[in-house]
């Protein structure tokens, strides 16, 4: 597994679970697990990635982490900076600057990491 505690997590589900990752025997203990949300804005053409809870009806106690079975996780990827960047935004609830659109990277560039 990569140096990075923040990983994607891609589930036999087709669900993917983005959070700070620990390796345990037998799984992975993911602290403030959240899902990356796609929506599609047709007028612009362009596809925004969002980060919501696993379970926005939870406290945010129950939220503190959840631990996957090896034999639910396909594979796991390290989260590319930009969305290692909002994931912390979401945890942490501060709004970070945003850089202006042309030094902004493709969402294709985003999705391939």
């Amino acid at each position: 597994m990569n140096d990075t505690p923040y990983l994607l997590l891609h589930l036999s589900t087709g669900q993917d679970i983005i959070g700070e990752v620990k390796r345990t025997p037998g799984g992975y203990e993911v602290h403030q697990p959240a899902m990356p949300q796609i929506q599609i804005d047709q007028a612009a053409q362009a596809m925004r990635i969002g980060i919501m809870p696993l379970h926005p009806w939870d406290s945010p106690e129950d939220r503190s982490s959840i631990h996957l079975d090896d034999a639910h996780v396909v594979y796991t990827r390290p989260l590319p900076d930009q969305m290692t960047n909002a994931y912390l935004q979401y945890r942490s609830g501060l709004v970070m600057g945003v850089p202006s659109a042309p030094s902004s990277p493709s969402l294709a560039s985003l999705l391939k990491g």
